[in-house]
């Protein structure tokens, strides 16, 4: 897992941890027919007012993607690759909505 945390003007910070897990066959297939491996992304991430420390938000976000394990290892890496660009897109679009909708929900602050 990865914890950053950044800081906003608006006297909010937010951490976010980022767990990444594969499972299945990640090995070079040698037989005609693909294995299947799956790639998991989730993330952790709060919003925290600076000044008082309290917690504005506590949510995860995430999504997973099988991927075919096939006999070229370089299609097998860029298949892995490619999932987890687009893993990283869902769970940054997820996090973006649930905070737009925070926002909506608290207005004037």
């Amino acid at each position: 897992s990865i914890t950053r945390r950044a800081s906003a003007p608006s006297g909010t910070t937010m951490a976010v941890t980022v767990f990444d897990r594969r499972s299945g066959s990640r090995a070079q297939k040698r037989s005609p027919q693909a294995a299947t491996a799956r790639r998991t992304l989730r993330a952790r991430y709060r919003l925290i007012d600076v000044a008082s420390g309290n917690i504005i938000l506590d949510a995860t976000a995430g999504s997973d993607a099988g991927i075919d394990v096939v006999s070229s290892e370089y299609a097998t890496v860029a298949a892995e690759s490619t999932a987890l660009e687009n893993l990283s897109s869902t769970v940054a679009d997820q996090i973006i909505a649930r905070l737009a909708q925070q926002a909506r929900s608290q207005p004037g602050q």
